[in-house]
């Protein structure tokens, strides 16, 4: 034998082998549990206070700190790559041969020696069988003496789909780990051209710029306490519990009154009139006699004597991509909705205002490389699981002897199913040969 041959069965034997993939498996659950217990991707000020200088020292010069994104954890998974590779490339010839290429011709003393048999007479009549096998579902190949029948080969190549499916994933996750995660944040109305990236720790050019044309917060419907009294008298009127959007009748007037906005930082509501169903003016209690666009000539008056504290229900920033002055895209960024741009994912993460009141919005830059490979991978493991679960390969001999035929039979999977089918097709045979 070649010497680069004899090489080669070594290196795949070495690759290929469930003692390394049980090796790296460990390997791998022992890192995980290590970045489950030191936090990943911190400030250095925090791993600082937490551990102190010299510890962090150490920690950041083992890359113990950014476990997932350093060279040790991406080559760790690229040997589990190739190992999964090599171990499903050999099972591969083998599960192409059996379903698509099976051994149809087999000796008698073959299929007697199957895990099921049964001798059957009248071997003139074995075309009963093969009938009965047809009606069955399985597919018909004849050489020499056999009649072999076959079913589900599909369920074979669930393995290899799922196998296939696992290191996509893994090819996946390695590629994300090349991506990058940074932050920036952004006045509103104005706008960035870099970010920090967080995986290299220095400013990063976006490529474009971010502009932010809007910032809005959307709290919950809260709970209003308003107070009414008439102008003229100085008489309470009403002291009224509802809610942003509820609505409330004025004692003893056709005035319906709906609060329709609460300013979150005056603590001030803005109320619409409607007298008899006609909208008659809004009130601002912010605003001394409601304001110019109160009803002329109202005769009451409105105080938001308490309100309960707003509840946060989303945060939104309208953005626009800009290069070279022209606008490459635009949309809103909100909780939970990144928005998908030449290959980033940019989420709302954070907002906050500075000593002059301005709202700035706190933006995730995100690029995962290896997202569409998970999640082909993930199709992939569903579509393999189908495959494995729903369909069993199931191979039926019938040897045609000159005074008797022999009949044996293997499945994949659930041999209680298989044996009541063989069950049948040897009954079917009895019951219309010997009747």
């Amino acid at each position: 034998m070649p010497e680069h041959a004899n090489i080669k069965d070594r290196l795949v034997g070495a690759f290929s082998s469930l003692r390394l993939a049980v090796v790296l498996l460990i390997i791998m659950a022992t890192v995980s549990v290590v970045g489950t217990l030191v936090p990943q991707e911190q400030l250095p000020l925090f791993y600082i206070r937490r551990y102190g200088q010299d510890t962090y020292h150490y920690l950041k010069l083992m890359g113990v700190i950014d476990l997932y994104h350093s060279w040790g954890f991406r080559a760790l998974m690229g040997l589990l790559c190739v190992n999964l590779t090599v171990c499903t490339a050999r099972r591969l010839k083998g599960v192409y041969r059996r379903t698509m290429t099976p051994v149809v011709e087999r000796a008698e003393h073959e299929i007697t020696a199957m895990r099921i048999s049964n001798t059957l007479p009248l071997p003139e009549r074995a075309d009963v069988l093969t009938r009965a096998l047809s009606e069955k579902g399985y597919r018909i190949r004849q050489a020499g003496r056999c009649v072999h029948g076959a079913k589900g080969i599909a369920g074979p190549w669930g393995d290899m789909i799922t196998h296939a499916s696992i290191l996509l994933i893994m090819l996946g996750a390695l590629a994300g780990s090349l991506g990058h995660v940074g932050t920036v944040n952004v006045y509103e109305g104005g706008s960035a051209v870099e970010y920090y990236n967080w995986n290299d720790t220095a400013d990063r050019p976006l490529g474009f710029e971010l502009c932010v044309d809007k910032f809005t917060l959307q709290f919950y419907p809260a709970h209003l306490r308003i107070e009414a009294r008439n102008r003229g008298t100085g008489m309470k009127a009403g002291l009224f519990d509802t809610r942003e959007g509820g609505a409330f009748m004025l004692p003893g007037t056709e005035y319906l009154i709906v609060p329709e906005r609460m300013d979150q930082d005056k603590g001030e509501v803005t109320l619409k009139v409607y007298d008899g169903g006609r909208l008659a003016g809004v009130y601002d209690t912010a605003v001394e006699d409601g304001g110019p666009t109160a009803p002329p000539l109202f005769d009451y008056s409105f105080d938001l004597v308490s309100h309960e504290a707003p509840i946060l229900k989303d945060v939104a920033s309208t953005v626009r991509m800009v290069r070279g002055g022209v606008t490459l895209d635009r949309g809103i960024v909100s909780i939970n909705n990144p928005l998908k741009f030449e290959g980033l994912s940019i989420y709302q993460t954070s907002y906050d205002r500075d000593e002059d009141g301005r709202y700035y919005s706190g933006f995730q830059i995100v690029r995962d490389p290896g997202i569409p490979l998970v999640w082909s991978g993930f199709v992939l493991l569903l579509a393999g699981l189908v495959l494995s679960f729903g369909f069993h390969h199931r191979q039926v001999w019938v040897y045609v002897g000159d005074d008797r035929s022999v009949i044996g039979g293997s499945t994949s999977k659930d041999w209680k199913g298989f044996m009541r089918e063989y069950s049948g097709i040897v009954k079917t045979f009895m019951q219309e040969v010997e009747p």
